[in-house]
Parts: structure tokens; sequence; C-alpha cells
């Protein structure tokens, strides 16, 4: 498994502990029909069906950034974005339903992560870079986007010759 799948899982570990947050997805999720792709976010929260899911991937803003820290020690930092949509019903207040959920999802995947295979990932700040309102199919939906630079100090190994 490589590092990015370890750091991937065990991020969404934590946002899976987040008491009904909804469907949440170590990779974009695709679907060559709409009504498909909306199923990956279906889900039932308090017996009604709506849509909630979090998807965590790389940002598309340089998603991994590599700075050499000693001779055999390179610093990367991994931009990773957490994007989650949720089905708004406005007679229901679900803004401040959302936004605290997102909060949670924040509180959640701060601090630090071991991993199995590669040693330990740091969370630098964590920061909701975009919040609106927007239509998710045909579902009109709150939709945030919340970046987490997360920083590993690498190993290399420098062949000689």
């Amino acid at each position: 498994m490589s590092t990015y799948s370890d750091l991937i899982e065990a991020i969404k570990a934590r946002v899976d502990l987040v008491p009904d947050v909804g469907s949440t997805h170590a990779y974009q999720r695709f679907s060559s029909q709409m009504p498909d792709y909306l199923d990956h976010f279906m889900v039932s929260v308090e017996g009604k069906d709506q849509i909630r899911g979090w998807v965590i991937t790389l940002s598309s803003d340089q998603p991994i950034a590599s700075e050499v820290m000693l001779p055999e020690i390179v610093q990367r930092t991994y931009q990773i974005e957490i994007y989650g949509m949720m089905e708004l019903e406005d007679g229901a207040e679900s803004e401040l339903e959302f936004l605290d959920l997102a909060e949670a999802v924040m509180d959640s995947v701060e601090g630090g992560y071991q991993t199995g295979v590669v040693g330990t990932f740091n969370v630098e700040a964590i920061s909701m870079r975009t919040y609106q309102v927007r239509m998710f199919g045909n579902v009109l939906c709150h939709y945030c986007e919340i970046m987490v630079p997360i920083v590993f100090d690498h190993g290399v190994h420098y062949v000689r010759g």
C-alpha cells in the first residue's frame, strides 16, 4: 500500500467517526448516469433519505509539494481536500446542521496519524476554503471544501555511482 493510500484511509476512518456524517469516499466517485452518481451519496438519517456525503482526495492546486530538509530527508506536504455536500432543507434550518457537521469533520481529522507502513503524518492548520449552496445533480445542496495540509518526513535513499 502506498503512502497516499495509507493517509487517505486514515483520514476516512476519522471522518467516519463523526455521528450522522453520511457517506464517505476515499476517492473521487464517477458514473455515466446522474442517478447512479447521486446514489453514492444517498443515505438515511433519522428515517429520511437525503444526499449527504464527503469525498477525500488530493487538491488540484499543488497536490504534493516536497522540500529537502536533510541530505536523506524530504518533507512532503500533501494538500488534501475534503469536500462535502448535504441536501438543503430550508424549513429545517439545514445550513446550521451542515456547518456544525463540517466543523465536526474538521475537528475529527486534526492531529497526528500513525500508519502501519510508513510513519507519522502531522496535520497543519485546517481551513474551510469554500462554503456555498449549489446544485448537486438535480438536488440543491450545501457544499464546502475543507483544506487539510499534511506534512510527512520521507526518507530518501540516494544511489551513489
